[in-house]
């Protein structure tokens, strides 16, 4: 890495070989779906479409459980 006393790297030190991957349906741009969006959703609405309400404990998992 540069700084911390390091030189920084030379062009010459790598090898510039990747290529592009090959297409599929994963390639095409998004584009969101334009809806309105509540600012607050009671915990009734939840518990009326069934969706599962997780409790992380000690788990640190937020992010996977939404």
């Amino acid at each position: 890495m540069a700084g911390h006393g390091q030189a920084p790297f030379k062009q010459d030190e790598f090898t510039f070989d990747a290529r592009p991957d090959t297409v599929d349906f994963r390639d095409r741009m998004y584009s969101p779906t334009l809806i309105e969006v509540p600012t607050r959703v009671e915990l009734e609405a939840f518990i009326a479409f069934q969706v599962p309400v997780l409790l992380q404990g000690v788990e640190g998992a937020c992010t996977g459980f939404g």
